[in-house]
């Protein structure tokens, strides 16, 4: 059994207000994200909210996922984090955590991660790589939430990553779809034109971020 953690508490300052509810080719950029977990090989969703949590919670309300508040989303993604391990099954052999804000990540790229988890027994992370970059979602086996639950501030998991390199096996992505996030207007616009190019269907990806 493999659960996903959702992240879904920022505050969204360089957005100047919460890119979660934006709209992106006319759908919340976190139910685009949200869908493709769903539709994949995950056996839970665990979406943990906080700035404005009962907005985000309007919009998921009707997809099979578990809604998580975390009240001390303001002291760093790690909060965030150790709230949906809590609320993670305890059977579960593996969490995946997810960025709220990766709206073209697709379920073929998760199903990739959890079919390399699943057929490796000497590895505990499962991290994809898109040309030498590391990007998200992460796989992490369960023996490591205990590791992960000492988390602080506002880093997230990636220190379990960089002080476990023996046990990471890289999973090399073709699209940039891991490495794609929301963060700025002008990722929004970025993302927005890549839509009307290549809209309906999705293939890879191809928009690059402005930095």
């Amino acid at each position: 059994m493999v659960s996903a953690v959702v992240l879904a508490a920022g505050c969204s300052k360089r957005m100047g207000k919460n890119k979660l509810l934006v709209k992106l080719d006319g759908k919340e950029i976190l139910l685009r994200t949200l869908h493709a977990v769903v539709n994949s090989k995950v056996d839970e969703v665990i979406v943990v909210t906080g700035y404005q949590a009962s907005d985000i919670q309007k919009i998921i309300q009707n997809l099979p996922v578990k809604i998580v508040y975390n009240p001390l989303y303001k002291e760093g993604q790690s909060t965030s984090v150790k709230a949906g391990v809590k609320a993670v099954n305890p059977n579960a052999k593996g969490v995946m955590f997810l960025l709220g804000d990766q709206p073209f990540v697709r379920p073929a790229t998760i199903n990739m991660l959890i079919d390399n988890f699943y057929s490796l027994e000497e590895y505990s992370i499962v991290v994809p790589y898109y040309k030498g970059k590391r990007g998200n979602p992460v796989l992490f086996e369960s023996k490591l939430l205990p590791e992960i639950m000492k988390l602080t501030g506002d880093a997230g998991a990636r220190s379990i990553i960089t002080s476990n390199p023996d046990k990471v096996f890289k999973v090399d992505i073709e699209s940039n779809e891991i490495v794609t996030d929301i963060d700025t207007p002008e990722d929004l616009k970025l993302a927005e034109e890549f839509l009307n190019l290549n809209s309906p269907a999705i293939p890879s990806i191809t928009f690059e971020k402005a930095h």
